[in-house]
C-alpha cells in the first residue's frame, strides 16, 4: 500500500538553522520542498536562504577533498565490491558506523582538518606507486609496439652489411602505398649521390618494411626528406637506438618479460594500502558527500530577518517521532507543524510503498512504471497475487516447479548482497509454489510421468474431477482461463471506480462503472444462451446492458460503448494461459515418449533431459512475460493511475 503523506513546515531562529538541518539530515524522514520557486521576487516577508561567504569557503574545501578522495579510490580500486562473509560484513558495518558517527559530530573545521591530514597521508603513499604503475604499463605498451616493428624489420637487417660511417633507417609503408618506395629510391639517388642501399619485404598483407643504408654525410637531408613526405620512420628507444636489430629485439623481449613482475610488486603494495585504509576512505567519501548535500540544499529554504523556514513532505507515521526529537533538542524554539494543502499541492505529494515481506520483491517490477499517483491504489499487492497465479497456471508442472524453487533458493543464498537478484529469486520462489500447486491439480511431474507410472489416482473436490489432464481438457481449460480473465478484468474495473471516487473524478467513475455494468449484462446474456440462467432473466439482462451503455455514452461520449469490444478482447487474450500451458505439456510429453522409444535407457534419459531442460527454460521466460503482460496491460489498464513522484527523503548516505 501507499503510505499517507503530510506536508510540514519547520520554523525556528536562524542561529539554530545548521543544527536543525543536520538533525533533519540524520533523521532522513523529510523530502525537502524547494521554497525558492515559490518565493515571489520583492517579497518583504520571505526570501531565499543564501550560502554566506564563510560557508562557501567550507563548501569549496569539501569539494576539493571529495576530488582527492575519488582519485585515491580510483587508484586503490576501492569502489569495487569486496567479498566478505556474513560475520565480516556485520563487523565492517559496525566499524563504518563508528567512524562515521565520530566524524559526523565534529565541527566543520575539525572535520576538514582531520580528513585533509588523512588524505595527505594516504595520497603520499599511493602517488609514487600509482605513478610507477602508470609508467610500467605505458612502457609495456610501448615495448609491445616496438617488438612488433623490430620483428618485421630484423629479417631485412640480415641482408645488409652496414659499414662504418653509414646510417640505417627503418620505415614501414602500407601495402597500398608500396609504389612510393620507387619514388624514395629515385630521390635518394640525388640526395646521397647514389651512396645508399634499400631493401624491402612484405611482412604481412597490410605492411611493407624497408631498410635504408646511406652515408652519414647526407643524414640531415635524408631525414628531412622522409619527414616532409610523411614517411613512417621507425624510431627505437634511446637506449636501443644504436644497437643492431637482433640485439635490440632480444633486449626488448627481456625487458618486456621483467615488467609484469615489477607491476605485480606495485600491485601488492597498493593492495596492502587498500586493505589498511579501505573502510575509512569509504566512510570519508560518504561523510563528505553528505555534508556537501546539506550545503547544496540550503538555497531551497526560506528565511526572514530572524527565522528560517523549511518545508517538505513526510509520511504521517514519522510525524510525531520527528516532532518529539526536535522538541527534545530545541524545546519550543523550533516548531514543526502540518500545513493545509490544496488539491493541486496534493498532486505533488510523493509516493512511498509499505508492503508486507512477500509483496516487497514485486516493487522492483513496478519500477518499470512511474509511481502511482498519490491517493490512488497501490497495484503491487495485486501483482504479488496474480503474477504467481498466472505463472503457476501456465507452467503447472510440479517437477519444473521444484527445480525453479531449488535454483531460486540457491541463487538467493549465493548472491546475498545483490539486491536485484534477491528480489528476482524471491519472486520466483513464490511463483514456484504456485507451479507446484497447479502441478498437483494437473497431475504433472516432468510431464505425464505420474500417469505413465500410475503414481496418481483420480479424485473429486467440489464435484470437479482431479487431476485435470490438460492435453485432454482443452475446452474446459479454455473456459476456466476466460473465467479467470473475466474476474480479473471485473476486479480491475472495480478498482478503477474506487480510484476515480478517491480523486473525485465523477465522470471517470461513471465510465468505469458503466463498463462494469455493461459487461455484467453481456455475461448474463451469454449465460442465458448457454441455458445456465433461467429464461425469466432475459429482460433484466438487456436492461442491465442498456444501463451500462447509457452510462458509457454520458461519461465517455458516443464512442464510449465501442470500448466494450476492446475490454472483451482483453478478456479473450487470457486464453494464452491455456495455449502456452498446453504447448509446455506437449513438449514434456514428447520428451518422455522419445525417452521410452529409444531402446537404450541411457540415451533415452539424455534426450529426455535435454528436451526437459529446453522446456524448463522456455517455461521460465515465456510464462513470466505473458503473466506480466496480463497484469500490466489488461489488468492495470482498468485502474492504474501513474504520474506519481517517488519519495526521496533528505537522508544521509553513510553511517549505516
Amino acid at each position: 500500500m501507499l503510505l499517507s503523506m503530510t506536508k510540514v513546515e519547520i520554523i525556528g531562529p536562524k542561529k539554530y538553522f545548521y543544527e536543525v538541518l543536520g538533525l533533519l539530515h540524520r533523521l532522513g524522514t523529510l523530502q525537502l520542498e524547494d521554497l525558492s520557486k515559490k518565493i515571489v521576487p520583492g517579497d518583504m516577508f520571505m526570501r531565499k536562504m543564501e550560502i554566506d561567504r564563510e560557508l562557501q569557503e567550507r563548501k569549496s574545501i569539501l569539494e576539493e577533498l571529495v576530488v582527492k578522495v575519488n582519485a585515491i579510490m580510483a587508484t586503490l580500486d576501492l569502489a569495487k565490491e569486496k567479498k566478505y562473509s556474513r560475520e565480516e560484513r556485520e563487523k565492517i558495518k559496525a566499524e563504518r558506523k563508528q567512524i562515521y558517527e565520530r566524524l559526523w559530530h565534529q565541527k566543520p573545521e575539525e572535520l576538514a582538518k582531520e580528513v585533509s591530514n588523512l588524505i595527505d597521508e594516504v595520497e603520499a603513499k599511493t602517488r609514487t606507486l600509482a605513478l610507477r604503475r602508470t609508467e610500467l604499463e605505458a612502457e609495456l605498451t610501448s615495448l609491445s609496439k616496438y617488438e612488433t616493428i623490430v620483428e618485421k624489420i630484423q629479417p631485412l637487417a640480415k641482408q645488409l652489411v652496414v659499414l662504418e660511417g653509414f646510417e640505417t633507417i627503418a620505415i614501414l609503408i602500407e601495402q597500398k602505398y608500396k609504389a612510393t618506395l620507387e619514388m624514395i629510391r629515385k630521390e635518394l639517388v640525388d640526395l646521397t649521390k647514389n651512396q645508399f642501399e634499400i631493401v624491402s619485404v612484405d611482412v604481412d598483407n597490410e605492411t611493407t618494411a624497408a631498410l635504408i643504408v646511406f652515408n652519414k654525410t647526407y643524414a640531415e637531408k635524408v631525414h628531412n626528406f622522409l619527414w616532409s613526405g610523411n614517411v613512417n620512420e621507425v624510431r627505437l628507444p634511446d637506449d636501443l637506438a644504436d644497437q643492431p636489430y637482433d640485439v635490440a629485439l632480444d633486449k626488448l623481449r627481456e625487458r618486456k618479460q621483467n615488467i609484469p613482475s615489477e607491476l605485480e610488486v606495485v600491485k601488492k603494495d597498493l593492495e596492502e594500502i587498500s586493505k589498511n585504509w579501505h573502510e575509512e576512505i569509504l566512510v570519508i567519501q560518504e561523510i563528505l558527500q553528505d555534508r556537501l548535500r546539506e550545503m547544496q540544499a540550503i538555497p531551497q529554504f526560506g528565511q526572514t530577518d530572524f527565522t528560517f523556514v523549511i518545508s517538505g513532505w513526510m509520511p504521517k507515521k514519522y510525524l510525531q517521532k520527528s516532532r518529539d526529537i526536535l522538541k527534545k533538542d530545541f524545546g519550543e524554539r523550533v516548531i514543526l507543524e502540518e500545513t493545509e494543502v490544496t488539491p493541486h499541492e496534493l498532486e505533488e505529494a510523493p509516493v512511498m510503498y509499505e508492503n508486507k515481506a512477500f509483496v516487497k520483491p514485486f516493487e522492483m517490477i513496478m519500477k518499470v512504471f512511474s509511481p502511482p499517483r498519490y491517493g490512488t491504489i497501490d497495484p503491487t499487492p495485486f501483482l504479488a497475487i496474480f503474477f504467481p497465479l498466472f505463472f503457476g497456471m501456465i507452467v503447472g508442472d510440479a517437477g519444473y516447479g521444484l527445480i525453479i524453487l531449488l535454483v531460486s533458493l540457491w541463487a538467493k543464498n549465493k548472491y546475498k548482497n545483490v539486491i536485484g537478484i534477491q528480489a528476482v529469486t524471491s519472486i520466483f520462489t513464490i511463483a514456484s509454489m504456485s507451479v507446484i500447486f497447479f502441478g498437483f491439480i494437473y497431475g504433472e511431474f516432468l510431464g505425464d510421468l505420474p500417469h505413465k507410472f500410475h503414481l496418481i489416482r483420480e479424485f473429486h473436490i467440489l464435484g470437479v474431477e482431479l487431476p485435470i489432464k490438460r492435453a485432454e481438457a482443452m475446452m474446459p481449460l479454455l473456459y476456466l482461463t476466460l473465467g479467470v480473465g473475466s474476474a480479473h478484468i471485473f476486479f480491475g474495473l472495480i478498482l478503477g471506480v474506487v480510484n476515480a471516487l478517491r480523486e473525485k473524478a465523477r465522470k471517470h467513475a461513471m465510465e468505469k462503472g458503466g463498463m462494469l455494468i455493461a459487461l455484467f449484462g453481456i455475461f448474463m446474456l451469454v449465460a442465458l444462451s448457454a441455458q445456465v440462467l433461467p429464461e425469466g432473466l432475459k429482460t433484466p439482462s438487456y436492461g442491465i446492458l442498456l444501463i451500462g451503455i447509457v452510462l458509457l455514452v454520458y461519461s465517455a461520449g458516443m464512442l464510449g460503448p465501442l470500448e466494450i469490444f476492446g475490454v472483451l478482447g482483453k478478456i479473450i487474450s487470457y486464453a494464452r494461459i491455456m495455449a502456452l500451458g498446453l504447448a509446455g505439456v506437449i513438449l514434456a510429453d514428447v520428451a518422455n515418449k522419445l525417452a521410452t522409444s529409444m531402446g537404450n535407457i541411457v540415451i533415452g534419459i539424455m534426450i529426455a533431459g535435454l528436451l526437459h531442460s529446453l522446456n524448463l527454460i522456455v517455461s521460465v521466460f515465456s510464462p513470466s512475460i505473458h503473466a506480466m503482460r496480463l497484469n500490466f496491460i489488461e489488468f492495470f489498464g482498468q485502474f492504474y493511475e501513474g504520474g506519481g513522484h517517488e519519495y526521496k527523503p533528505f537522508k544521509k548516505s553513510g553511517g549505516e
